[in-house]
């Protein structure tokens, strides 16, 4: 059963109520201090200091020029099939005995459930690690896409 509250004790109920009053006392303060008070001292605040004088230019509005759009990127060549890699494809037969004897699949295998070990992890490294033969071995066993080659397809990766 959860604990209720007392009128007493409850503060939001009188937070509104409060709120207002506080409001109004302060609203009436100031409007006392300013009814009765209206001179700061008396003094006068003047600043003088030198004028600065500057003239108006007219500014003439830019043109932006007309520039041709850039070219558009060069089409991707998609090879398609040849007429001599259709015509070795055989297609088998499609007719169903329907009186024919299927014999069932054999059973699935039972996979034996491998538990794994967590990994261990290493916080600090002697030497760092480098690739075997080198940065141009990496390099050697690269191979640019024929596809893009052909379309003229440059850049990083």
């Amino acid at each position: 059963m959860p604990l209720r509250k007392t009128k007493k004790a409850d503060l939001m109920a009188k937070y509104r109520r409060v709120f207002e009053i506080s409001l109004i006392t302060s609203l009436v303060l100031m409007i006392v201090a300013f009814k009765f008070f209206p001179d700061f001292g008396g003094k006068e605040v003047k600043i003088e200091g030198p004028q600065e004088l500057f003239t108006v230019e007219d500014i003439q509005q830019t043109k932006q020029e007309n520039r041709p759009p850039p070219p558009p990127k060069p089409p991707i060549p998609i090879e398609a099939p040849s007429d001599e890699v259709l015509e070795d494809i055989e297609i088998g037969e499609t007719e169903i005995d329907i009186n024919a004897n299927v014999e069932a699949p054999p059973p699935p295998k039972e996979d034996k459930k491998i538990v794994e070990e967590e990994p261990q992890y290493f916080v600090a490294v002697e030497e760092m690690p480098e690739p075997i033969g080198g940065i141009q071995a990496i390099q050697s066993k690269i191979v640019y896409p024929e596809i893009a080659k052909r379309a003229g397809v440059e850049g990083k990766v």
